[in-house]
């Protein structure tokens, strides 16, 4: 499979996702509180590196990924995610520079589940949710226990790992993930014809 091909099934998993979470959004009336963005301030988000790939791949094709490698080969170590901006603005969902290209876990961490020892789905939020919105909380627990819709995180990391176990399977801190990916595409496109609108 070309590495074109791996992108888009990637990010075809990303959209079905993102729909999947919206349905349980919308059942659960759960949300992240405006402003927010504790959890992406957590200093152990690990991703693969497929999961990187979209992210790495739109950067080659705006001729930003050289630059971008160069600015994370001096940050590659820190706990924070590279992609992370402390300021809110209006114009962009959140903390994230990048959000469109983000990892699973900060797509699923919030409004997914877990599956117990016994495989029974168990809802997977911060204590934020849980402490402003209570209500809708307990309803969405009550909800899943009974059999109610909620993504499960283990779905979604299997899907993953069978577009490339390769890339797929191992973890790693998520600026590591980053530049693992963008060394793949760098190394990829070396000698290779370059992507359509990569210039």
């Amino acid at each position: 499979m070309q590495l074109h091909q791996k992108v888009q099934k990637v990010e075809k998993l990303y959209a079905n996702l993102e729909k999947d979470l919206i349905k349980f959004q919308d059942s659960s009336k759960l949300g992240c509180i405006p402003g927010c963005g504790l959890c992406c301030f957590k200093s152990d988000i690990d991703a693969s590196i497929l999961e990187m790939l979209p992210f790495a791949y739109h950067l080659y094709r705006e001729k930003k990924a050289v630059d971008f490698y160069e600015k994370l080969l001096l940050r590659q170590n820190e706990p924070v995610c590279v992609l992370l901006s402390a300021v809110f603005t209006e114009t962009r969902p959140g903390f994230c520079t990048n959000y469109k290209n983000r990892p699973l876990i900060c797509r699923l961490f919030g409004f997914s589940a877990m599956l117990n020892r016994y495989h029974h789905p168990v809802l997977v939020t911060c204590k934020t949710i849980k402490e402003s919105d209570p209500v809708n909380y307990q309803n969405a627990v009550n909800s899943i226990a009974g059999g109610g819709y909620v993504p499960v995180i283990s779905d979604y990391f299997q899907q993953v790992r069978s577009i490339d176990p390769d890339l797929g399977l191992k973890m790693f801190t998520i600026n590591m993930a980053m530049k693992k990916a963008i060394e793949i595409v760098l190394n990829y496109y070396s000698y290779r014809r370059k992507p359509k609108h990569a210039g």
